[in-house]
């Protein structure tokens, strides 16, 4: 089947014409669309020619609409309606201030770092949509590279296959303790202290930092208990079943279960990473996020020695 299109309406037509019928003369509406008036009047003439109708009439300087310039006008209502939002969206879309971001976290990284940058993100961007998933690092790198996730967040190490990664900052571990805990006498801990007391031990990417301060020192890594979720081994430290080094992110979200945070020695580092596709390049709206997202590791507050 061939469509006929020789009666399509011309959307600059009818943008002329809607301009006219609600400014009522061909100079505001000229100034509001930023055309010549005789490009309006050209205009107007052309979809009256089109449609076979007179759409105005003059009276003095100003254009009324005839009947049935009117009832198209009606007519085009929703349809202008419709082309206005278009118009806004191609607009948001195009200076970055819409769109959907898939973000898969590592827990530390979801919930501690994540939000004050999102907060800060959404503000800059309007219609910005978000959808976070908290996630074990080793799946939120998969994520990123089966193209499920556009940013995965994670703390570890730079180089991940598949993926490009990104330094954010970095943060030192620290060791936590039950408040009652006799090690809070001092103010720094060492792995000789920590040694003592059964150690709480955390996943692949804290323990490898860990085990690697501890034999600076001399002293084997030998933890009684294990998780791999440094939020999980605060909640042990808090209920006595040993003592921990975590990440400081987890230490400020866990400060009210009541553990204590003391500073650990040696000093070891954690970076805080950003993944993105492999092929990806960021648009305005993603590379506002980072910015965000490195000021905002970059401003955590020290955890309290309390």
């Amino acid at each position: 089947m061939r469509i006929d299109r020789r009666n399509d309406l011309d959307l600059r037509l009818v943008e002329s014409f809607v301009a006219v019928m609600e400014r009522g003369t061909t100079p505001a509406a000229a100034e509001y669309l930023g055309l010549s008036q005789s490009a309006v009047w050209n205009a107007i003439r052309s979809f009256e020619a089109q449609l076979g109708v007179t759409l105005f009439q003059r009276r003095g300087r100003r254009l009324e609409p005839t009947d049935e310039g009117r009832l198209i006008y009606d007519d085009l209502r929703p349809l202008i309606g419709v082309l206005d939002d278009l118009s806004k969206r191609l607009h948001a879309l195009k200076h970055r201030k819409r769109g959907r971001i898939r973000i898969f976290a590592s827990p530390p990284m979801g919930h501690a770092v994540l939000p004050p940058a999102l907060l800060r993100a959404v503000a800059g961007c309007e219609g910005l949509d978000v959808e976070v998933t908290v996630q074990e690092p080793e799946r939120v790198r998969h994520s990123v590279e089966l193209g499920l996730a556009d940013l995965g967040l994670a703390m570890g190490q730079l180089e991940n296959p598949g993926v490009q990664t990104r330094r954010l900052g970095e943060a030192e571990l620290v060791a936590i303790l039950p408040r009652d805990h006799l090690l809070t006498m001092r103010a720094v801990l060492g792995p000789s202290d920590l040694a003592k007391y059964p150690v709480i031990g955390i996943g692949p990417v804290l323990s490898t930092l860990v085990v690697g301060a501890f034999a600076q020192q001399g002293i084997r890594y030998e933890p009684r208990l294990e998780t791999a979720q440094a939020q999980t081994a605060c909640a042990m430290v808090n209920a006595g079943l040993g003592v921990a080094v975590v990440d400081p992110y987890t230490a400020t979200l866990s400060a009210g279960l009541g553990i204590v945070t003391r500073k650990f020695a040696p000093v070891t580092r954690v970076a805080a990473i950003a993944m993105l596709p492999e092929a990806a390049e960021p648009n305005e709206m993603m590379s506002l996020l980072l910015e965000h997202l490195a000021a905002t590791v970059a401003e955590m507050e020290p955890v309290g020695w309390g």
